[in-house]
């Protein structure tokens, strides 16, 4: 184990000293790097940069595309365009773009398109349960490798890494893969080998996307967390200072600065942690992980002003994230903008009418600081029906003997100004 390690270590100095700095360098791309020209990745549908970037599918199209399935291609664009405009005009939901997207999807079943279009669309708006169903179902009726690579990373949201790890081995070993989509994939598969501690299978995969591509800053992020989960710092830290020198491009020296963030939060460096979260936001201000990082540390540290800082940034970018919207609520709520906070609730219900935290979040904001309690019992009984939970009987409770207090005190100055 030692001398591999070293081995690595050995390969991304050599790397480091003869291929200077950007991601992977091909012989007629060196007038593009002559002139400072890199080409970044799209990082705008991960919710946790330690993972890989979901892919968007463009890099694995189908060969011998049938006339049909760009037909389809294009009446999903369209559908796309008319939703947004819709959505901007009318206010709709995103149900209605669900729908949309039903009444197409069953006239075109045998596209995997459709199924991994889908469970992207779930992925980014932070419904991983739906992801993971088309996602999975894509990827089993067709071996469609994009699909795959976002399944990875919905599998690590809903901790079911040990259910797609075998599907990762044996897609792995394809010979025919594009080089970005056997990158992403590889890149995935190793780090949910780390996260299950495989840290030996790991590192052989990592060296396998750094036999073809040795400048893979996806490789050397996955170093980067391998060797801080597995407590090796020094060599982590010498991996991700490598790493950062590598690349010109500020939206992956961000990404690496967060998994810095990381290294020095496993020390409990946490003055260190917060200036590498900031340094990442200064390198690429809409960055995820930074501002979620600092945004729920923050709200831990119940300092909600600076929380709605980078909880905004995200709800600016991603504003049917219901995840985003229900933290960036409690921020403004912890704020003291409860009329604010209670805007955003009421949007992100409209947004999906069933999502229980928000109703329960809502109804605390009602009963404690608005004081509104009958409409809080409202949105009490609506978390109940939609939870099963019956621990709010107590709040609901609270809020009736409220609204008997509220009726009493209004009898009583009636009654006194009466006399």
């Amino acid at each position: 184990m030692k001398k591999l390690i070293v081995n690595i270590i050995i390969l991304l100095a050599f790397s480091a000293i003869s291929c200077g700095g950007g991601k992977t360098v091909k012989k007629d791309d060196n007038e593009n790097i002559k002139k400072g020209v890199n080409k970044s990745t799209d990082t705008s549908s991960r919710k946790d940069k330690a993972m890989p970037n979901p892919t968007n599918g463009e890099n694995n199209k189908i060969k011998n595309t049938s006339k049909s399935n760009e037909d389809i291609k294009n009446e999903f664009n369209t559908m796309m365009s008319k939703y947004k405009l819709d959505k901007k005009e009318n206010n709709l939901s995103f149900s209605n773009y669900i729908e949309a997207f039903d009444e197409i999807s069953t006239n075109y079943t045998k596209y995997p398109e459709i199924g991994f279009n889908k469970g992207t669309f779930y992925l980014k708006i932070s419904k991983f349960n739906k992801a993971y169903k088309y996602l999975l179902t894509t990827y089993k009726k067709s071996k469609y490798i994009p699909a795959l690579i976002n399944l990875a990373y919905v599998s690590y949201r809903l901790n079911k890494i040990d259910e797609i790890l075998p599907y990762l081995e044996e897609a792995s070993k394809l010979k025919n893969l594009d080089k970005d989509n056997k990158e992403k994939l590889l890149a995935n598969y190793s780090f949910l080998l780390i996260i299950n501690k495989k840290y030996d299978k790991a590192i052989t995969v990592i060296r396998e996307i750094l036999e073809y591509r040795p400048r893979s800053i996806l490789a050397y992020k996955n170093l980067g967390i391998l060797y801080t989960n597995n407590k090796k710092f020094s060599i982590a830290k010498k991996v991700i200072d490598l790493s950062i020198n590598y690349t010109q491009d500020k939206k992956e020296q961000a990404e690496l600065y967060v998994i810095k963030a990381r290294f020095y939060k496993a020390q409990f460096e946490s003055v260190k942690m917060i200036a590498s979260y900031k340094k990442a936001i200064t390198l690429d201000k809409t960055n995820i992980d930074a501002n979620y990082a600092l945004g729920l540390l923050y709200m831990k540290y119940g300092a909600g002003k600076k929380s709605i800082i980078y909880l905004k940034t995200l709800v600016a970018k991603y504003p049917e994230n219901i995840l985003f919207k229900n933290l960036y609520a409690i921020s403004l709520r912890m704020a003291k903008k409860y009329e604010k906070s209670l805007e955003v609730y009421s949007d992100l219900i409209k947004l999906e009418p069933n999502y229980k935290d928000a109703y329960y979040n809502r109804a605390l904001l009602l009963q404690k600081y608005l004081e509104k309690p009958e409409k809080a019992i409202e949105d009490y009984k609506k978390y109940k029906a939609l939870s099963g939970k019956l621990d709010v009987n107590a709040r609901i409770k609270i809020c009736k003997q409220m609204i008997k207090d509220i009726e009493q005190m209004k009898a009583e100055e009636n009654s006194e100004s009466n006399n």
